[in-house]
Order: C-alpha cells, then sequence, then structure tokens
C-alpha cells in the first residue's frame, strides 16, 4: 500500500523516538495508538505481550514469527506487518537490499530460468553436500538418525514421515503416476491363481522362525523369483552398498527390498534403511543418468511375517512414502480376506514393478520433455467446454508454489501465456463449483479431471491480488447479503459448501463477491465434512452446532456461517 492511501500512523508523545529503545509496554501503546487504523484487534496484540516484543524485535519481526511464535492468522500476521513496514518507512529505517538479500534474489531468478534436468542436477549437488558419508545400513540405526533427521530447526534432506515435519511437499502419488496406480490396483486388482499362490507360500514361508536374518531375506527372494520379480542381493552400482535384493535397469534401481528377522531386532526401520539405499543409488549416479529426473523406486519391507510397501522419488527433497497399509502374513487360514487382500496388493506390485522397468528400459514410455522434480507430473488439462465434444488438450507450466497452499500452483498456459490456478485434491465438488462460476461468484472453472490415486486436477482463473482482496471487518455487511443470495441459489441447485468463511472469500471490482474452495461441497444430504474440521468459523465465532467432523453439511450449517461473516 503507498504512503499516500495508508491511514497515519500515531505515535504517542512519551515514546522514545529510537525504536529500538522502545520496551515491551512502549510496543504496547504504539500499537493500541494505531489499532483502529490498521484494524488490529485486542487480542492480536496481547499475543505480542506475551512473547514480550520490545521494540528492537518488532523491527526484527517475520510474519513466520507471527504465526509460529505468536500464534496469529495469516491475515493478522500481515495487519502487523503493514504497520511494521510502515514504522520502519517513517523512521527512514528502510535499508536497501543487503548483498545476501541480492544473492537470494538473483538465484531465484536463475532457478527460474532452469530446465528439469538443470534442476534435477542443481537438487542432487545440494543433497550430496547435506548427506552424510555414512552407510544406509549405519545411518539407519536410531541414534544416527536422530541426530540427523530430528532437528527442529532445519528440514532434513530426506523425508520419509519420521520424525514428523510440518515442511509441505508434493505426496509422491502426484509427482509420478506409477505409484498412484498400485494404489488404485491394491482396490481393483482381480486376484490371478498366481497372485493367490504367492501369498499362501508367504504365508508359511514368512511365518517360519529363522536364525539369521539372512535366510529369511533369501526365502523371500527364492520366492519373489518364482512369482517373476527377481531381486538379488548384490552391490548397488557405484557404491560399497550391498541389499537384501533389489532389481536394476543399469543405473537405475527400481525396486529394494530389505529385511528384518523379526519385529525390533537390527536396531533399524527397514522402511527407512530402504530408502536409504535408493537414495544412496541415486546421490552416487553423477550428471549423465538425471535426464530421467525424478528416479522413482519401489520399496519392499519386511519385519519376519509382517511386509509393507513403499515408494522414493527424486523431489526438491528425496521422499520416502510408505504405500497402503503393512499385511500381516499370519492369521486364520480359514479367514479368507486377509488373504485375499494380500493377494490383490501382490498383483498390484507385480503389475507395477513392470511398469517402472519398462519406464527405466524404454525412452518412449517417459514424457517428453522430462519433468521438472518440484512438480507434480500433470502438465495438461482438457477444457471444460460445450462448443466442442472432444475438445483438445491445454500444455501449461508451473511458476511457483502457493505460500499457504502446498498443492496449488501458479501456472501458464504455453500457447497463450495465460495464468492459471492449478489445485489437486482428494475431494472436489466439480458441479457446486460451476453452479456458483455460472453466477459470477466464484472464479471460472476451466478444466477439472480425476487422476490416479484418488486425486483430482482443478484448474481455474487466476484472481489477481491487485483487484480481488480478502474482506475486512468493514465488509461485512455487504458481503453478507451478497452471499446470502449466492447460496440459496447453490442450495435451490441441490449443493451445500460447508466451509464459508472471510478466508474462503474475495472481494473484487464493484464489491464482487468471489467464493473459493469447495473441497467439502456436494450434494445435500450426502456431503460430510472431512477429518480434523477447526471447531471455529474465525477467530471469534464457533462454527455451528453439529458442525463436526464426519457429520453431514446441512443447508442450515451453510446458512449460519453466512451469518458469522
Amino acid at each position: 500500500m503507498s504512503m499516500s492511501t495508508s491511514p497515519a500512523m500515531q505515535f504517542p508523545e512519551e515514546l522514545h523516538q529510537d525504536v529500538k529503545e522502545w520496551e515491551e509496554d512502549d510496543v504496547q501503546k504504539f500499537l493500541k495508538s494505531n489499532q483502529s487504523s490498521f484494524k488490529l484487534k485486542d487480542e492480536h496484540i496481547q499475543k505480542l505481550r506475551e512473547q514480550d516484543v520490545s521494540g528492537e524485535t518488532l523491527l526484527e519481526i517475520t510474519p513466520e514469527k507471527l504465526k509460529q511464535d505468536c500464534g496469529l492468522t495469516l491475515g493478522a500476521a500481515e495487519r502487523i506487518m503493514k504497520i511494521v513496514n510502515r514504522l520502519k518507512e517513517e523512521k527512514g529505517l528502510v535499508q536497501p537490499p543487503t548483498e545476501a538479500v541480492q544473492r537470494s534474489a538473483a538465484e531465484k531468478r536463475k532457478r527460474s530460468e532452469e530446465n528439469p534436468e538443470e534442476t534435477a542436477k542443481r537438487i542432487c549437488d545440494e543433497l550430496r553436500h547435506q548427506w552424510p558419508s555414512d552407510s544406509p545400513s549405519t545411518l539407519a540405526q536410531k541414534s544416527n538418525l536422530q541426530g540427523w533427521l530430528g532437528s527442529k530447526n532445519t528440514v532434513p534432506p530426506f523425508l520419509c514421515g519420521r520424525p514428523f515435519h510440518s515442511e509441505p511437499r508434493i505426496p509422491i502419488t502426484l509427482l509420478h503416476p506409477v505409484f498412484a496406480q498400485f494404489l488404485d490396483d491394491c482396490e481393483q486388482h482381480d486376484p490371478t491363481p498366481e497372485d493367490n499362490a504367492i501369498v499362501d507360500k508367504l504365508t508359511v514361508d514368512m511365518c517360519n522362525f529363522y536364525d539369521y536374518e539372512a535366510k529369511r531375506a533369501r526365502a523371500f527372494r527364492d520366492l519373489m523369483l518364482e512369482y517373476k520379480i527377481p531381486v538379488t542381493p548384490t552391490y548397488i552400482e557405484g557404491t560399497s552398498y550391498s541389499t537384501d535384493g533389489h532389481a536394476s535397469v543399469g543405473h537405475y534401481v527400481y525396486l529394494i527390498t530389505e529385511a528384518k528377522n523379526e519385529m525390533g531386532t537390527g536396531g533399524r526401520d527397514p522402511y527407512i534403511q530402504s530408502g536409504l539405499y535408493h537414495a544412496a543409488s541415486v546421490l552416487n549416479l553423477g550428471d549423465q543418468p538425471l535426464k530421467l529426473g525424478l528416479l522413482p523406486c519401489f520399496h519392499i519391507y519386511y519385519n519376519g511375517a509382517s511386509i509393507g510397501f513403499a515408494g522414493s522419488i527424486l523431489s526438491n527433497k528425496f521422499l520416502l512414502e510408505p504405500l497402503g497399509d503393512i499385511l500381516p502374513l499370519y492369521g486364520n487360514p480359514l479367514f479368507a480376506p486377509p488373504l485375499k487382500k494380500s493377494a490383490q496388493v501382490f498383483g498390484a506390485l507385480k503389475k507395477a514393478v513392470k511398469r517402472l522397468k519398462e519406464y527405466y528400459e524404454k525412452p518412449d514410455l517417459r514424457p517428453n520433455p522430462m519433468p521438472d522434480p518440484r512438480y507434480p507430473y500433470i502438465t495438461c488439462y482438457t477444457p471444460l467446454s460445450e462448443a466442442e465434444t472432444n475438445p483438445p488438450p491445454i500444455t501449461f507450466r508451473y511458476n511457483d508454489r502457493h505460500p499457504h497452499s502446498p498443492l496449488l500452483f501458479f501456472c501458464e498456459e504455453i500457447e497463450s501465456k495465460k495464468t492459471l490456478l492449478v489445485k489437486f485434491v482428494l475431494n472436489y465438488s466439480k458441479e457446486a463449483h460451476l453452479v456458483c462460476a455460472e453466477r459470477g461468484c466464484a472464479p471460472m472453472l476451466y478444466g477439472f479431471e480425476k487422476l490416479a490415486g484418488g486425486w483430482h486436477v482443478v484448474v481455474m482463473e487466476y484472481l489477481s491480488p491487485s483487484e480481488h482482496k480478502e474482506p475486512q471487518s468493514s465488509d461485512r455487511i455487504r458481503i453478507r447479503g451478497a452471499m446470502k443470495e449466492h447460496i440459496s441459489e447453490l442450495h435451490r441447485q441441490g449443493y451445500v459448501h460447508g466451509d464459508i468463511r472471510r478466508s474462503n472469500l474475495l472481494i473484487g471490482p464493484e464489491d464482487s463477491v468471489k467464493l473459493l474452495d469447495f473441497d467439502w461441497a456436494g450434494l445435500i444430504g450426502v456431503a460430510k465434512y472431512p477429518r480434523r474440521v477447526n471447531p471455529m468459523a474465525d477467530k471469534l465465532n464457533e462454527r455451528p452446532r453439529g458442525a463436526v467432523d464426519g457429520a453431514l453439511i446441512t443447508v442450515e450449517h451453510d446458512l449460519a456461517m453466512v451469518e458469522l461473516l
């Protein structure tokens, strides 16, 4: 906001001219003097009091600190930062960019001009510098993992889900379709006689007790060879690390198995250890093989008679994620459902391993151009068009990820250069979105497709922040009336929204209102709230009674939420 249109800044007379000399009480007086002009609430100011924010601290504060340390919402943090930035302007404390900031900006520009192969090479170089020199079997020991992956202050180069990290990352099922198709096949595959036979043999051989881990691993490899998934206990090319069994095409490892004789033995998690073997393979490839970019790999890890499956891939970090549930290969042989599920999963695995082997063997099966490892594999969409029966797909490229939504991306159509918003979700109501878009109260919906793995891709209009703003308290009465009309029409069409909050609204030119996020929307009497619903509609108001995890989203809930705007 420019100086000419910003509210005037108030300074109580008793405050020292040098902001760095302000005590905590001085900061409180300054914020309260500007509370009304910058639309601050008492609880926002109190949050800074609880953190003992002095004048010097206030000048160094960032939106991340306001959200993480002070517990402020995004909107509140932005309002505080407006005050801080204005304060710096008023006091002449705005400094030209430091050399470090200039280098960072130059690096960001350079990265935006990279091709995917250059991106993959750069990421690998960065990971190599962060990777310990220990072998995977040594690194997988609990004490070493705690020191390497357990830091709360840095995000490690290897993200496997342990310990929990809030660092947003794209699920591997969106980075390569082979993983998503595997999950679909785990539910849809009809077991063959070969699938049933291998499960019967596994339930016998894996339920045995073995004196040594190597004997269990050999028994498993023999069964996989019989099932036509051969794995070899040899050294990974370019390393001195030997696995319990893996398969590769030239430089590329596409399947790794890792055994532990029984649960709790060895002091290592076979899931993590198998992922570290693949990382070692990738980081020792050199530059030339990186033409394939993401380098996906499947994993089979087992403790005694319990077996699990995972996938790993190179993205902006090295990612390892479990795929499906851990299967118990023990139980009552007369109870068929667990055995049928195991046969489905092994049948799905056999298909997936075959696909991945062919991906590395046959260049014509790989995407061209090579995908950018930082973004989902989807790079085109079929437009929703009533004029054409089979409209041609439209290709786009990713420009950046939305800073507050890890699966929302700023994209650009290759030919038209039109800016798009592309979103990936597990649940979405295309129909509810279209009802609102036709009334002009939602972004235009350009494309919508179902993907493997339960995902949907939503391609929609980009609303420029220069023309569309998040509503403020002073806008409440105006937007409430407009939203009542729009939501009533949505209900007449048979749909509910479920999450009508100010953070899901934008005000555009001539006070037009746009409703966002149709992730929870759906048919009346069918749509339900997802897990972990925040009981608060905003900082001050609770959601309507009954708006909880798993409950039906009702018309009454929507109308009550409109009243809270």
